[in-house]
């Protein structure tokens, strides 16, 4: 069964092998397709600079670009799947 309103989004913004893991992890745990799960560290590895700008250089938390990618991602992947609320589809 299909929930309609529940997704899983892992905010992999880095490459480490802890970070792989962890999203490999939750991918396996949903393969089943019951509960779509979008993991950001492949949008991220899109873009057309590298992962390292999208992090604050203290502490490693992801920044303002990091969040901007993250919105745009998660926004298209709500809207292919029909889970945003109607009125707001894009």
């Amino acid at each position: 069964m299909l929930f309609r309103s529940l997704a899983v989004v892992v905010f992999r913004h880095s490459d480490s092998a802890d970070w792989r893991l962890l999203a490999r992890t939750v991918l396996d745990a949903f393969a089943d397709g019951s509960i779509p799960v979008l993991d950001l560290g492949e949008y991220l590895a899109k873009m057309p600079f590298p992962v390292q700008q999208v992090h604050y250089p203290l502490d490693g938390h992801p920044n303002e670009l990091a969040y901007e990618v993250a919105a745009r991602a998660l926004s298209e992947f709500l809207s292919r799947r029909n889970l945003l609320p109607k009125g707001t589809r894009r």
